[in-house]
């Protein structure tokens, strides 16, 4: 039972990254100009929404609750990001935001799973993650082709 409030902990900080994603790449969709950009992002939002439904999920079958906001140490992330964004105005500029916020998901996913490994999460946890993770592969893959 520690185990799982520890892997709730560590899924509802995932959680609460993907829904940081999810403002970013709105952003990020409001400010790309052609239609092929806009909407591989919009494509990406939905993604990471899933990712949201799928984390909750794997918090409440652990018997967590899965945090609704970001919290005020990610809505001041968010907002730096904001601050940071504000000057990006060309496409390129859109998709290498895009690309390492991307590999910073993936980062993170990594992390997450292999914590959820080392306290013996269950495998419907596990095979979540990884579906995640993979997500993450295939988005940046889809962006880095629109970069070239």
């Amino acid at each position: 039972m520690e185990n799982n409030q520890e892997i709730i902990k560590e899924l509802n900080k995932f959680l609460k990254g993907t829904k940081m994603g999810v403002d970013t790449f709105k952003q990020y969709e409001e400010k790309a100009q052609t239609p092929e950009l806009k909407q591989e992002l919009n494509k990406i939002i939905s993604i990471f929404k899933a990712h949201e439904e799928k984390t909750a999920a794997a918090i409440k079958k652990l018997g967590g609750e899965a945090d609704d906001s970001i919290g005020i140490t990610g809505e001041l992330a968010s907002m730096f990001e904001k601050i940071k964004d504000i000057f990006v105005d060309t496409d390129q500029e859109v998709l290498e935001r895009a690309i390492k916020a991307v590999n910073m998901g993936k980062d993170q996913g990594t992390k997450v799973l292999q914590t959820c490994k080392d306290l013996k999460a269950d495998p419907f946890i596990i095979d979540r993650l990884t579906e995640i993770l993979n997500d993450y592969e295939t988005t940046s893959k889809a962006l880095n082709k629109l970069s070239k």
